[in-house]
C-alpha cells in the first residue's frame, strides 16, 4: 500500500510541475511587445529580415519591450532609436556611419543595443542573481494540497525563442582586372569554320596576345593553325592564318567582347602522290569579326561565334578539276582559355 501511495505522489507532483512551467513560459511570450522597424535604402529584403529576427531576438533575451528604429536619412549615417513601451521613457539615439557591406551594418546596429537600452539586460542589474538550476523547486499550486513525501523535481529553465534570419549572401568575386589600366594576356585555345559540302570545314589550334587598354579597349595578334575535316579528291587542306586586330570590353567585368581583326589566309594543296598532281600554295585575304563570352569561373575560359569575310571566293582545282571551296563568308566558332595579367 505504502508503494502505491509513494507512486502516486510522484505522478502528482511532476503533473504541478508541468503546469507550472508552462504557466511561466506563456506568460513571458505575451509580455514580451517588440517591434523592429528598418527605413534603409541599402538594405535588401534579406538584410531587413536578417536585422528584424536577430533584434527582436536580441531584446526577448533581454526583457526589453519596446520599438527599435534604424533610419538612413542622409545616405552616410544610420540613426538608431530604442523607445520602451514600459514607464513611458525618452527615446534614446546613437548614430552610426554606414557601411557599403549591408550584413555587416546589421552586426554593428545589433552591437549597438547595450549603450541604446542601458541596465535592461539581467546581466547589468547587481540585485538579480539567478539561483543555481538544483536550487529552484516548483510553487505551490492553487488548489493543490501538499502531499508529504512527494519527490522534488527540478524546475527545467525557460529558454527564450531563437530567431535565426536568411544568411548573408555570398560577396560576389571581385573581377581579375578592371580595364582602367595596361595589363597583358595570352590565350590559347581551339577554333573551326565551315567550308564548302565536299570538305566540310577546317578546326585547328589557335593562340594569341591580347593587351589591354584603359577605357574597355583592347589590342590582339596571333595566329590559327587548321585541318580539313576530310580530303575530296584526295585533296588535304591546311589553312595557317596570321592576324590581329582589336577589341571592346562591353561590360567592366570583361565577361562580353567584340572583335574585329584582319586576317591573312596562306592555303596550302597537298593532293595524294596517287593523284600524280603537285602541290599549290595560295594567299587569301580577309577579315574577322567575332563575339566573345566569359563566365564567371576559376578558369578564365572565352568562347563564341566568328564569321570570316574573304575578298573572295577560294577554289581549290588540282588537275583541272575543283576538289572544294572556300566560300567568301565562313562562320565559325572559338573557344580559348586566357592567362593573365602578365
Amino acid at each position: 500500500m505504502r508503494k502505491y501511495r509513494r507512486t502516486a505522489f510522484g505522478v502528482c507532483g511532476a503533473l504541478a510541475s508541468f503546469r507550472w512551467i508552462s504557466l511561466e513560459s506563456r506568460a513571458f511570450a505575451q509580455d514580451a511587445s517588440v517591434a523592429v522597424t528598418v527605413d534603409c535604402p541599402s538594405f535588401g529584403d534579406e538584410q531587413r529580415a536578417a536585422l528584424d529576427a536577430r533584434a527582436r531576438a536580441e531584446l526577448l533575451v533581454r526583457h526589453a519591450s519596446g520599438t527599435l528604429s534604424v533610419t538612413c536619412a542622409d545616405g552616410a549615417n544610420a540613426v538608431i532609436g530604442w523607445r520602451p513601451s514600459a514607464g513611458g521613457g525618452e527615446a534614446a539615439t546613437k548614430n552610426l556611419p554606414l557601411t557599403s557591406d549591408p550584413p555587416e551594418m546589421v552586426d554593428l546596429v545589433l552591437g549597438s543595443l547595450d549603450a541604446l537600452i542601458g541596465g535592461d539586460t539581467p546581466e547589468a542589474s547587481p540585485t538579480a542573481t539567478a539561483p543555481a538550476p538544483s536550487a529552484q523547486v516548483p510553487p505551490v499550486v492553487p488548489g493543490a494540497s501538499p502531499m508529504p513525501g512527494a519527490p522534488v523535481l527540478p524546475m527545467a529553465p525557460v529558454m527564450a525563442p531563437q530567431f535565426y534570419g536568411p544568411p548573408p549572401p555570398a560577396a560576389r568575386p571581385a573581377p581579375a582586372r578592371k580595364n582602367d589600366s595596361v595589363a597583358s594576356f595570352v590565350s590559347v585555345g581551339v577554333a573551326a569554320e565551315l567550308w564548302s559540302s565536299s570538305i566540310g570545314g577546317a578546326a585547328g589550334p589557335r593562340a594569341a596576345v591580347r593587351v589591354a587598354l584603359p577605357e574597355q579597349f583592347a589590342v590582339d595578334a596571333g595566329g590559327e593553325l587548321l585541318f580539313g575535316f576530310a580530303k575530296p579528291d584526295a585533296v588535304a587542306a591546311l589553312v595557317g592564318r596570321l592576324y590581329a586586330g582589336g577589341e571592346y570590353d562591353i561590360d567592366d567585368e570583361r565577361q562580353f567582347r567584340a572583335g574585329v581583326d584582319l586576317d591573312a589566309d596562306v592555303v596550302h594543296l597537298s593532293p595524294d602522290a596517287s593523284t600524280g598532281a603537285a602541290g599549290a600554295t595560295k594567299v587569301l585575304p580577309g577579315a574577322t569579326l567575332r563575339f566573345g563570352y566569359a563566365p564567371p569561373l576559376v578558369l578564365p575560359i572565352v568562347f563564341g561565334p566568328s564569321l570570316t569575310v574573304h575578298t573572295g571566293p577560294l577554289h581549290a582545282e588540282i588537275n583541272g578539276a575543283e576538289a572544294f571551296s572556300i566560300p567568301t563568308f565562313s562562320v565559325g566558332l572559338f573557344v580559348e582559355g586566357e592567362i593573365g595579367p602578365l
